[in-house]
């Protein structure tokens, strides 16, 4: 109870003194707009590291450390699967259904700085949910309950997303609690920083699917023929019905991986084929009690 009492103040000061911070923030101003963007994202990504580094070698004095696997080019590889997968899963279904049309691609100026504007959001993101709060909960309360905890902050922090459709929520939700699985199969950041990076430019800059392409360009000019299940309104990607699909298939593959749900349920049939038998011995318990009470005042009768 200590412990958690702890960690509780420990979540609260990190948590919200980063949001704090973060609002405190200065308006950017700067003629060239990719640029005041990438700046944008930038100093919040800021304020979250140096938290960070403050939290793991101040607070917890080095006893805790972020997953970085060695492994580098395995992280960005499973990094841009899953990333990817969502959106060209769904672009390959809606085309192949000709409810997708490509018409061209769009000049945009300064894509670079658009571009690292996405990866700085991707490393802010990841190092605020899944980064010290993640390893700090997991360690003391495991994986679960640290999923649990990060995607309610999550969620607090991107409160509007409640004024949304259900089919969003249920996908945003999804998508973070698909991080934290991937997390912890690859037992690297980097490799959930690059899966919300590549899925960002892929959903967001080329075809302005998330909320957050209303401050970025789309570099692909195409359209979207209406579906109601494979389409979502408004927002084609992040509230379609199909994608929700496809998350949860995602999500089932990742929890089959770590509880390995195929043994489990071999073990359930088992449980359940040995019910009758259970049962059985339980309606003979009583008889079975008499019984040797019987044998015990005989013996003691002697």
């Amino acid at each position: 109870m200590k412990n958690l009492i702890i960690n509780i103040f420990k979540t609260l000061f990190f948590f919200d003194l980063a949001v704090i911070l973060i609002t405190l923030l200065p308006e950017v101003q700067n003629k060239n707009p990719a640029l005041q963007k990438l700046i944008e994202e930038c100093l919040p990504l800021g304020i979250v590291l140096i938290l960070t580094l403050l939290f793991i070698l101040v607070i917890e004095r080095k006893k805790l450390k972020l997953p970085t696997e060695r492994n580098i080019p395995k992280s960005l590889l499973w990094g841009l699967i899953t990333g990817s997968a969502i959106p060209v899963v769904f672009l390959a279904v809606t085309a192949a259904t000709k409810h997708f049309s490509f018409i061209s691609f769009i000049k945009t100026e300064h894509l670079i700085y658009w571009i690292l504007g996405l990866l700085a959001n991707a490393i802010f993101a990841e190092a605020l949910f899944r980064g010290y709060l993640f390893v700090l909960y997991k360690k003391f309360y495991g994986f679960i309950f640290a999923t649990v905890v990060t995607t309610l902050l999550y969620l607090s922090f991107n409160f509007a997303i409640f004024s949304e459709s259900k089919n969003y929520i249920a996908n945003i939700i999804l998508f973070n609690v698909l991080l934290c699985f991937l997390l912890e199969y690859s037992n690297s950041i980097i490799t959930t920083i690059t899966a919300r990076f590549v899925y960002t430019v892929l959903s967001g800059l080329m075809l302005g699917s998330i909320p957050l392409a209303n401050d970025y360009p789309t570099i692909i000019n195409h359209t979207f023929k209406p579906h109601k299940i494979l389409i979502g309104k408004d927002v084609p990607i992040e509230k379609s019905t199909f994608v929700l699909i496809v998350l949860i298939v995602l999500t089932v593959l990742f929890v089959h991986k770590k509880y390995d749900l195929i043994a489990k349920f071999k073990l359930l049939i088992k449980y359940i084929k040995q019910l009758p038998y259970a049962i059985r011995k339980l309606k003979s318990l009583p008889k079975t009690i008499k019984l040797k009470l019987k044998k015990l005042k005989r013996k003691k009768a002697r």
